[in-house]
């Protein structure tokens, strides 16, 4: 039985697409360079409802899409770096969850968490596994006294910054008398002591200390701590909306008292305005000015281009942690968690923020810190330490 020339095409088309394509793919694995990529997964974990929070993710994401558009190579082998986000809503009893689920997700390291107690929560998962844990906003030192060495601080030791705090204080002209006011958080309980402590070791007291909820906007206790005009100076340890709301209520008392924050209290708009924040204010914070960093114009540039926001403190520190794994990895020659880590302890890597090294414990060497004050509304530069 004849069959037309049409049929005949039509019944050789499949087969011939179909070599076709076995030939394309043949010939794609012997092009240099064709080969796919392995994908190599980097962990972020903490409240993605937190505006910081989330802008801290956006510099790991922005080191990991510039690392990609480089390209790396280790032992032949092309590498494509991959974010695993989880959200642990800036919960301690969540983020041992978090860590297991990006530890399952095969992430070769961590950026995160958040706050203190869910760095810490999540670190013994961690430390199990060998997966490195790099934190950018949890300074408290009882992170690196749990005496795992896969954990690293990429901000300095709040103990540092609260020595350096105290000589400020002392250098003030009149002694100036300083009470505390903290929130019931380990990091807040943990700035209150060393507060006094170095306090002590200018030959100064206290004039004054409580301890409030990390939840409640009730400042009466603080205001009668202040009542009779007992201290010159306020150190507040607490979260940023807390600060500002405290802010607000010493204002509205027609207190005197002068307010001091910790680095975590920046208003969101911190390097533009001083937002709620009354004339005066100070601000001890990690890092040294962003005019001081080399590094800074070409990544904030980077980021708005990416994100269309501005820069908020502490993005430089997620975007330099997450280069400095990706660094890790290729000096190493190794995506195995246990040798970033000891190849992490090993290096010192130049980053926006400025250099970075790790002491036995994780503890970022020579951190560097600045103190701000409120002037004209806006945060002008006091000093930087050291």
């Amino acid at each position: 039985m004849r069959t037309s020339i049409a049929s005949r095409r039509a019944a050789h088309r499949p087969f011939t697409l179909f070599h076709l394509a076995v030939l394309a793919g043949a010939l794609s694995l012997l092009l240099p360079g064709a080969v796919a990529a392995e994908d190599v997964v980097i962990g972020w974990a903490g409240p993605e409802q937190q505006p910081h929070a989330r802008a801290l993710k956006q510099g790991v994401e922005l080191a990991i899409a510039e690392a990609n558009e480089r390209g790396l190579t280790v032992q032949g082998r092309r590498l494509s770096f991959k974010l695993l986000a989880y959200n642990d809503s800036g919960n301690p009893n969540v983020a041992p969850f978090a860590a297991r689920s990006l530890v399952a997700g095969k992430a070769v390291a961590v950026i995160g968490h958040y706050t203190t107690e869910t760095t810490i929560a999540g670190a013994q998962v961690y430390a199990e596994t060998g997966v490195p844990e790099l934190a950018v906003f949890a300074p408290s030192p009882r992170l690196t006294q749990l005496g795992y060495k896969n954990v690293f601080q990429l901000i300095g030791n709040i103990a540092d910054a609260t020595a350096y705090m105290a000589t400020a204080v002392a250098q003030m002209d009149g002694g100036k008398r300083v009470a505390v006011a903290y929130n019931g958080s380990i990091m807040g309980a943990t700035v209150a002591d060393a507060v006094d402590r170095e306090m002590q070791k200018h030959g100064t007291a206290l004039a004054g200390r409580v301890s409030i909820s990390a939840r409640t906007s009730d400042f009466n206790a603080v205001l009668k701590m202040l009542d009779g005009g007992k201290a010159d100076i306020l150190y507040f340890a607490g979260i940023q909306e807390q600060a500002l709301a405290l802010s607000q209520r010493l204002r509205g008392a027609n207190l005197t008292v002068q307010l001091m924050l910790s680095g975590g209290a920046f208003n969101p708009h911190f390097y533009a305005n001083a937002g709620g924040y009354g004339e005066g204010t100070l601000l001890m914070a990690h890092n040294r000015p962003e005019s001081q960093q080399p590094g800074f114009p070409r990544f904030e540039k980077a980021y708005v281009a990416r994100f269309h926001a501005p820069v908020m403190p502490y993005v430089a520190n997620a975007y330099d942690a997450t280069g400095m794994v990706i660094e890790a990895i290729r000096r190493g020659g190794s995506v195995e968690p246990a040798t970033i880590s000891a190849t992490l302890h090993a290096m010192s890597y130049d980053g926006v923020t400025g250099r970075i090294a790790f002491d036995a414990d994780g503890r970022l060497e020579n951190p560097s810190y600045t103190l701000y004050e409120v002037s004209q509304k806006k945060w002008k530069v006091v000093r930087s330490f050291p």
